[in-house]
């Protein structure tokens, strides 16, 4: 998105321009080892953001989950596996962490 130099939009307080990585991708992979076991990859890509001073990043989740019963679900989680930090879309960084869940239906 371009803005022109005559634009009288005041409500901006943000330069458009370079807010956008240029570039993305996002492919995820879902693997079913046996019938109650699953596991998901999901790798992100997104180019710099020039206009927020962000860096380009790459980062991967990962899941390990397991369906013993048909209500209960056990899993592990890790999240932006290949930074300890890195920033997206504002000066706050993005952690890596690593979580477990237990889910039951009823």
């Amino acid at each position: 998105m371009h803005l022109t130099g005559d634009s009288t939009d005041t409500r901006q307080k943000w330069d458009i321009e370079g807010s956008s990585p240029r570039h993305q991708i996002s492919p995820r992979f879902s693997l079913e080892i046996i019938k109650v076991l699953e596991f998901d990859l999901w790798m992100r890509y997104a180019d710099e953001l020039p206009a927020k001073a962000i860096d380009s990043y790459r980062t991967l989740d990962s899941c390990l989950a397991w369906m013993s019963f048909r209500n209960l679900e056990l899993s592990v989680t890790g999240q932006h596996l290949l930074d300890d930090r890195h920033s997206e879309f504002s000066v706050l960084d993005v952690e890596r962490r690593v979580y477990g869940k237990l889910l039951w239906c009823f």
